[in-house]
């Protein structure tokens, strides 16, 4: 079987799109009533995956097979991610689309984006045009980013870090372990 450069994974599981657009799981998400295809991209958490197509269609669906929903959206995708049970993407229009277990929701935030990134718990900053981070969820800190402008931000679960453009780092949150 020949995958696709698309790969994510969580906690436990890994899942890649292959080479016909199909998903393919292994790890605790093995044999888990996963939608077909067929897809272009995917990403997951530890409660929920979700894959897209080329127009924008999105399928997602939890780890034991209990729920599966489509969303399409009227932007072409540019990127997605997903925390706990709730997966956001970003179109190329700039604009946040997030996709729960339970409900569909646009999210506060400001726009136009680069980028939405997620951490653990819930925990996401969005990455404006202008460089600056607005970030949500988080605990000890790590909703509080210190002024960018920024290139990129990678999030854990109580801190996140974050490429300046002048090719520094900044990091804020609980650094515990020096993270």
């Amino acid at each position: 079987m020949l995958f696709r450069s698309d790969v994510a994974a969580s906690y436990n599981s890994t899942c890649a799109v292959d080479d016909a657009g199909e998903l393919t799981c292994w790890g605790d998400w093995e044999g888990a009533g996963l939608p077909a295809g067929p897809f272009e991209r995917v990403t997951m958490s530890d409660s929920i995956g979700c894959a897209w197509d080329s127009a924008s269609a999105i399928r997602c669906w939890d780890s034991d097979g209990s729920y599966d929903v489509t969303r399409s959206l009227s932007d072409p995708i540019e990127h997605g991610t997903c925390t706990d049970s709730l997966c956001y993407f970003l179109t190329d229009a700039g604009e946040v689309e997030a996709l729960s277990l339970d409900e569909t929701t646009t999210r506060d935030a400001p726009d136009p984006y680069t980028s939405v990134e997620t951490g653990s718990g819930g925990f996401y900053c969005f990455l404006e045009t202008d460089g600056e981070l607005t970030c949500r969820n988080g605990s000890r800190g790590a909703d509080s980013p210190p002024d960018g402008p920024f290139l990129n931000v990678g999030l854990g679960a109580l801190h996140a870090c974050g490429q300046k453009t002048d090719g520094t780092f900044s990091c804020w949150g609980d650094s515990q372990s020096g993270q």
